[in-house]
């Protein structure tokens, strides 16, 4: 399956909820739709427990780590976390346990 693809036809979503979608070899109607029966109580639940992860997993790949002096990425980092995501040049990142 692709990664992140502009021609999806789905402007609704935001790129890093594509790339879980993806990660997980849904669509994202399929992964709202899943997390919404895995968690009934927070249907983002596993988006929001996979960002994290796919952060650290990038950081891992990369050797990065926070450059602002608060330990938060910079927008520099942002923007190559995004690229990261967006590559075929990845393991899938798995929700955490």
């Amino acid at each position: 399956m692709d990664r992140i693809d502009p021609s999806d036809g789905i402007p609704e979503f935001q790129p890093r909820y594509v790339a879980y979608a993806r990660d997980h070899g849904r669509s994202c109607g399929e992964m709202l739709a899943h997390d919404m029966q895995a968690w009934p109580g927070g249907r983002m639940t596993g988006f929001l427990l996979w960002v994290p992860a796919a952060w650290k997993a990038w950081a891992a790949a990369s050797g990065e780590v926070p450059e602002w002096p608060d330990n938060s990425w910079s927008p520099r980092q942002h923007e190559t976390f995004d690229a990261w995501l967006a590559s075929d040049d990845r393991d899938p990142v798995e929700i955490p346990q």
